[in-house]
Formats: structure tokens, sequence, C-alpha cells
């Protein structure tokens, strides 16, 4: 998984909640391993940071906004 996925899975969800009228945030929580977990921070933080020196690992969650929704990732 990486940000590209977890785009395409945010906008997805965004935009099935906006068919559906449903406009009140809603949360995805996604259990990942922790290896999986810091390969997917590590991806997020350097597609932002494409020149960054300086990634710090995420203690528990990550959380991308969308625009009715998030997706929680949390580590097992």
């Amino acid at each position: 998984m990486n940000s590209y996925d977890i785009a395409e899975i945010g906008l997805y969800i965004s935009n099935w909640l906006h068919r559906f009228h449903l406009s009140k945030e809603s949360e995805l929580v996604v259990p990942l391993k922790e290896d999986v977990f810091r390969k997917v921070d590590e991806d997020l933080y350097y597609r932002q940071n494409p020149e960054g020196t300086d990634f710090v690992p995420s203690e528990d969650e990550i959380v991308i906004n969308f625009e009715n929704c998030s997706i929680k990732f949390v580590k097992e």
C-alpha cells in the first residue's frame, strides 16, 4: 500500500458518502502490522517532502483527511 492507493481509497469513500448525502465526518480505521505501518508512514512523508532528510516515524497512528471522511492507520 502506498500514497496513491490511499488517495484512491479516500477519494472513493468520500465520493460514495457524498453521493448518498452522508455529510457527517466519517472515519475508516485500518490496522496495520508494524512493518507495513512504517512503510506507509515513510511513503507519505517522502511524497510530501521529496528532499526530506528529517523523517521521524509516527507513534501509533497516521490520519489522512479527505472531504468528509478520514482514514486512520493504526499500528497493530
